[in-house]
């Protein structure tokens, strides 16, 4: 869920700004990124198959923005 949250941010507004070619956000203390009550209302579903178990990484990421 977290990469969700951070795809949304992205897609809201929240950005990470350069100066003389330096990132100006070196951590989460100042990336504003959206805090849990600005986030909308998630539903999870695990899905049962009889694939073996294994990670997907950040797969929420990407399509945060389009599904907004």
């Amino acid at each position: 869920i977290s990469a969700a949250i951070y795809g949304l941010s992205a897609a809201m507004g929240q950005e990470i700004t350069f100066a003389d070619g330096m990132v100006e956000q070196s951590n989460f203390h100042d990336f504003d990124a959206m805090r849990i009550f600005q986030c909308p209302v998630f539903e999870v579903a695990v899905l049962e198959n009889f694939h073996k178990m294994g990670g997907v990484g950040e797969v929420g990421t990407p399509p945060a923005a389009p599904a907004l």
